[in-house]
């Protein structure tokens, strides 16, 4: 690339114009050979330093490049005409318009993160159909959630395909497809709004709705958090833009992010890690909870722990970015792999909680 150039060519060009003028200067008697040698010197120091500045810069220039497009994408200019039908458009205009959720399919897929050495998700072929609750397990690192970005289209540049109702997801309008998925991610955003938007949020296109928000708050069981609020549901939550707004733990701003996913009924959820920030006993009531939740319903659950498992139709074990191992509980138990491996680790935890389970259910 010619922006990498750019600091050998300037050096050249600069050392061989100093050499070659103060040879000159030699020439016509207006330099001493010290002189020559003592500027000669003195050059090389300035054009070091001076190609390092070069070098800071174009190394910028040629590392953000390839952003520049998605940017002017983003911030690109809107003509008077445009923005008004942006204002008259109606956001419960939005539909499925490739229907209902069938299946999603990878196909080989792989994928880098920019300035990342090695794959985040290598060579990648795994497929989710409608009513089908999967688990993505694996260690921390092992490319789950980055799986769960490729498959609602947050991250585009990967080699392969990935097909929903067997159209790639490229050839999808942004807004159409996120349409499809309700997203609870472990990195989610803390808006220091409303509760009620908070979790609208989920589903901007019902944000006004309250039967909606109500249901989300029902799935999300988000009731005990409502009632310890001053101004229930319209209560801000974080104190950024109002001093009198209520801070919420770590545990409940899960909860509003379950919530936030489960916003408009969805076609597919995805939930990654949602009790990681939650004691045990609460997490073994979202799991019986989870169960009628997903009863019915497509769903990615990822984690590394192996509760969320035995909620799954089937279970997919990833490892250095690829998908080692795919079947039910007891298929993978036999093959004595690396979900057993997971499963003997954490088997106190899991039987400790089996008996929580029977003792909260009885």
């Amino acid at each position: 690339m010619l922006l990498s150039n750019i600091p050998g060519i300037f050096q050249q060009v600069l050392t061989l114009a100093l050499t070659l003028y103060f040879l000159h200067m030699v020439f016509i008697d207006k330099l001493t050979v010290g002189d020559f040698t003592f500027l000669q010197r003195m050059m090389w120091m300035l054009v070091w330093r001076i190609t390092d500045i070069v070098d800071i810069f174009s190394r910028e220039i040629a590392e953000n490049y390839k952003y520049i497009e998605k940017y002017e994408n983003f911030t690109g200019n809107i003509s008077k005409n445009q923005f008004k039908e942006l204002s008259d458009y109606s956001l419960n205009d939005f539909d499925l318009s490739d229907g209902e959720f069938d299946e999603l399919c990878f196909e080989n897929v792989t994928y880098s993160y920019p300035n990342q050495e090695g794959n985040a998700v290598e060579n990648i072929n795994f497929k989710i159909k409608k009513g089908e609750v999967v688990s993505l397990l694996g260690y921390n690192g092992s490319g789950k959630t980055t799986l769960s970005k490729l498959m609602c289209g947050i991250l585009r540049d990967y080699d392969g395909r990935i097909t929903l109702n067997g159209k790639d997801i490229k050839e999808f309008p942004d807004e159409n497809l996120y349409r499809y998925f309700g997203i609870g991610f472990q990195d989610f955003t803390k808006y220091s709004l409303s509760l009620k938007e908070n979790i609208g949020f989920g589903m901007v296109e019902k944000i006004n709705d309250e039967d909606e928000i109500n249901r989300a708050i029902e799935k999300g069981n988000l009731h005990e958090i409502i009632e310890r609020l001053p101004d229930g549901t319209n209560t801000i939550i974080g104190k950024e833009f109002d001093s009198s707004g209520q801070d919420l733990s770590g545990g409940q701003w899960q909860r509003v992010i379950l919530s936030r996913a489960y916003m408009g009924e969805p076609e597919v959820l995805i939930l990654d890690e949602p009790t990681a920030s939650i004691d045990p006993l609460e997490e073994m009531r979202m799991l019986l909870h989870f169960k009628d939740i997903v009863k019915n319903k497509t769903a990615l659950l990822i984690s590394h722990r192996i509760g969320f498992a035995r909620l799954s139709d089937r279970i997919c074990i990833m490892k250095d970015g690829a998908i080692v191992e795919d079947g039910t509980h007891d298929e993978l138990m036999k093959q004595q792999g690396y979900y057993h491996e997971l499963f003997t680790s954490q088997q106190e935890l899991y039987i400790n909680k089996e008996t929580a389970e029977v003792d909260y259910a009885g």
